[in-house]
Order: structure tokens, then C-alpha cells, then sequence
């Protein structure tokens, strides 16, 4: 009631008694955790979800949201702890697992960090990321984009049709388009006009996506492409 009214110091301490006369009743936490972050007292929230999270059999969905929080502190290290404690378990590092907690980065913005924990799961998963993980090398291929790493993005090309490879591509692209200054593209395009664009369906996808246009208007000349050269003009 007193949330609804608006009476915040009165609802803290109704949780309060609340908890301290049933400590095992997870639902008051969440609900005082809640209220805590919506009043922005993110340290007493990082408490709350930290005594959940004990409270319901080491659930990781809480340290996930205090790694969240710490994130918004500004705290990188105690959120890397947090996603780390919640998600890997005793079956130690996997490619899911990696991958979610860059995952996790990337949405925290701290996009660094995300690119080591990706290219950590990008080694793990080796040749089956492409035929197991189709997904995850989607987020690779975005997070390799977004932190300029131009070399290791190129590197995703194959020189045999790849569905997974391909779309891993073009949703780099997309990132490229949107992220990237006139300058970096030109130094990417620079970088491609010397690879068989022509040939590769994922670099065209990844030229086109980007709005790297001279590229994909030259690889798209070429004799085995021109009747989809010819059939995209006449759409614009």
C-alpha cells in the first residue's frame, strides 16, 4: 500500500519488518529490490538481489541483475565477478556460457570486455560454432564489428557457401553502417576491394549491409553476378 501511496521510506520499512519476520520469503526481497532500483539505490538493490539469490538455490538470474547494476555503477570488475558467479558452475567455461556473458557485456556497453569473452567462446566452439552455434556466431561477428576489429571480421569469410557465415556477415554489417565514420569505412572498403568479393557471398552481404556501395556495385558486375546486378538496378 504504501508503494502505491507513494510513501517510500514507509514501504523500505514495512519490507524490513516484513523480512526480518519471515526471512525465507524470496518474494518480499525481489519486491524490496525492485523498489530499490526504482528509487536508484542500486547499492542497497545489489544487496537485496545478492541475499535472493541465496535465498533461491543460487538462482543466476539475480547476479545477473546485480552485474547489471554494477555495470551501471560503472563497477566493470564486480560486474564481470557477478556474471562469472552466476553463470559459470561446475561445468565450467562453455561456448553457451561464454557467449551469454559477452552477450551481457555488449548490452552494458562494455564492449571491450565483451570481445574477450566472445573471442574466448569463439576458440572454444572452433569449427562447430558455424554448424552448432549458428547464433552465437552472429554475435561474434557483431561484437568483432563493433570493437573495429576489421581483421578478425574479414577472417569469417569462406571460400565454400556458408549460410551461417553469410548472415554473420551481414548483421556485422549493419553494425558497420551505423557505428562506423565515413573513414573507417573507406579503410574497410580499402581493405576489401583487394579480396574476391566477387566470389564470396558473405564479404558482397557484409559490402552491402554496411553501405559499402562501390564494392558491392563492383563485385556485382562481374559476369556471374550480373543478372543480379542488372535485376537489383532496376528495383531503385
Amino acid at each position: 500500500i504504501d508503494t502505491v501511496l507513494e510513501d517510500y521510506p514507509a514501504a523500505l520499512n514495512a519490507y524490513d519488518t516484513a523480512m526480518k519476520a519471515r526471512p525465507d520469503r524470496a518474494d518480499i526481497v525481489e519486491e524490496r529490490a525492485a523498489l530499490e532500483v526504482r528509487l536508484l539505490r542500486f547499492d542497497a538493490a545489489i544487496s537485496s538481489y545478492t541475499r535472493l539469490y541465496g535465498l533461491t538455490y543460487s538462482d543466476p538470474q539475480w547476479l545477473n541483475r546485480v552485474a547489471e547494476l554494477q555495470a551501471r555503477l560503472g563497477r566493470k570488475g564486480e560486474a564481470i565477478a557477478a556474471l562469472e558467479r552466476a553463470n559459470i558452475g561446475a561445468g565450467g567455461e562453455t561456448v553457451s556460457v561464454l557467449f551469454g556473458i559477452a552477450e551481457s557485456l555488449n548490452s552494458f556497453r562494455m564492449y571491450s570486455e565483451a570481445l574477450r569473452y566472445a573471442e574466448r567462446g569463439f576458440t572454444l566452439a572452433g569449427n562447430d560454432l558455424w554448424t552448432k552455434y549458428p547464433a552465437f556466431g552472429v554475435s561474434y561477428a557483431k561484437i568483432v564489428a563493433r570493437n573495429r576489429r576489421t581483421t578478425e571480421l574479414l577472417a569469417l569469410r569462406s571460400q565454400t557457401p556458408d549460410a551461417a557465415r553469410i548472415n554473420a556477415l551481414q548483421s556485422a554489417g549493419t553494425i558497420v553502417a551505423s557505428l562506423y565514420t565515413p573513414e573507417e569505412k573507406a579503410d574497410l572498403a580499402a581493405r576489401m576491394s583487394s579480396l574476391a568479393v566477387q566470389t564470396d557471398e558473405g564479404l558482397l552481404r557484409l559490402a552491402q549491409s554496411a553501405g559499402l556501395e562501390d564494392i558491392a556495385a563492383q563485385a556485382m558486375r562481374t559476369v556471374a553476378r550480373r543478372p543480379q546486378y542488372i535485376a537489383r538496378q532496376s528495383e531503385r
